[in-house]
């Protein structure tokens, strides 16, 4: 699931491939439906879906990589989303990838975002 998600809202990698790809939906700027703290003119949704797969494929090493990377470029929409979103990727499993969506909307969405039915 975690590689499809990527596929579709990130692209390729993170690296040289972001933002293409046969399956990448494309670039979708803006922060509509995240909390204020969370939100910048630039394509949210993969950042939140990003700090996911760094903590779920990472851990702590690449977790806190890409905060120290966010905090040099003092993007701290970006630090806080990661922040918030990299332990959800630490904690999912085979077990309870079911429940991602409610994790993520819970720590990142406003009240404009209903939960999944």
């Amino acid at each position: 699931m975690l590689s499809d998600l990527f596929a579709v809202l990130i692209g390729e990698n993170m690296l040289d491939g972001r933002l293409s790809g046969e399956y990448f939906a494309g670039n979708l700027n803006g922060a509509a439906g995240f909390l204020p703290e969370y939100r910048d003119r630039y394509n949210q949704i993969q950042h939140a879906i990003a700090g996911v797969i760094i903590g779920a494929r990472t851990g702590p090493f690449g977790s806190g990589t890409v905060l120290v990377m966010e905090a040099l470029r003092r993007q701290w929409q970006d630090f806080g989303l990661y922040l918030a979103t990299c332990w959800i990727g630490a904690w999912i499993d085979d077990g309870n990838y079911q429940a991602l969506s409610e994790k993520l909307r819970l720590a990142v969405c406003d009240a404009s975002v209903s939960p999944a039915g």
